[in-house]
């Protein structure tokens, strides 16, 4: 058994990821200000599948999945 002296040496410190705050989201997205949460993630479930089927279509046209970008 040990003495604790400071507790403060015996916590982990983790890492937090990274966050963007919803208000840039809004922004970025195109969106009104004061969207709530649960419409922004609507939204980029939907940018997110129409990506995947626009993806989808090139590859079957024998085309690149992405025009004019090099990223």
């Amino acid at each position: 058994m040990f003495a604790i002296i400071n507790s403060d040496a015996l916590s982990i410190e983790e890492e937090e990821e990274p966050r963007m705050e919803l208000s840039a989201l809004i922004e970025l997205l195109g969106l009104e200000e004061g969207t709530a949460e649960e419409d922004v993630l609507k939204r980029i479930k939907e940018l997110t599948q129409q990506a995947a089927e626009e993806g989808q279509g090139a590859r079957r046209k024998g085309g690149p999945a992405r025009k004019g970008h090099s990223w």
